[in-house]
């Protein structure tokens, strides 16, 4: 049987976009692994402590852990970050069950989803080259 939509979740899912893309920009920014080491020195981490060791401005990262924040991905109390357990268990490089690499490779490829309309109008790829034929390692990783 065909599934009956109904208009709040067919806008549900058209806006449900940004739960994912929050997640990878975390991931790219390898912000799970930083608090994870950070917070093995003990000390809270805060977003301008955070966005230092992270090398990101500050008030576009507070905007970022928010966001985690309301996924569940990142704990968010009285200015100080910490990191649930799910999240050091899986989003973390230090962990041997870290799925981030999967999720880098969705970062990349996201660019050409976000083009799809576009492909299928003009017939033409989205992309220009394979990340599988870079000289980075970092995109090849993530392909």
């Amino acid at each position: 049987m065909t599934k009956q939509w109904a208009a709040g979740e067919i806008l549900g899912l058209a806006n449900s976009y940004w739960q994912g893309f929050t997640l990878q920009a975390g991931v790219v920014l390898d912000l799970f692994t930083i608090l994870e080491t950070l917070e093995k020195d003990g000390e809270p981490m805060t977003v301008p402590e955070l966005a230092r060791a992270a090398k990101c401005d500050e008030r576009a990262l507070g905007m970022l852990v928010s966001g985690l924040a309301s996924l569940d991905f990142l704990g968010l109390a009285d200015g100080t970050i910490s990191l649930p357990v799910h999240s050091r268990k899986y989003l973390s490089q230090s962990s041997p069950e870290y799925v981030g690499f999967i999720i880098r490779h969705h970062a990349h490829i996201s660019v050409a989803w976000a083009k799809l309309a576009e492909s299928v109008r003009t017939g033409a790829p989205s992309r220009d080259v394979s990340s599988s034929h870079t000289d980075s390692a970092e995109e090849r990783e993530a392909f």
